[in-house]
């Protein structure tokens, strides 16, 4: 997935993320120093992706 950060700039950020077992996804957002794999609640999604447009 690219989430655009602010259309304007043309900035985005980049979350990798695929559905794990269960009601899960792991997600990664790239281009963060030393990120790490995160396992996230299906029910948690959509708030970690907007916690990731807010980083950096």
């Amino acid at each position: 997935m690219r989430l655009r950060v602010d259309p304007l700039e043309g900035t985005s950020r980049q979350v990798l993320a695929h559905e794990s077992v269960g009601q899960r996804y792991d997600a990664l957002c790239v281009g963060v120093p030393e990120a790490a794999w995160d396992e996230v609640p299906t029910g948690d999604l959509i708030a970690y992706l907007r916690a990731a447009l807010n980083e950096g």
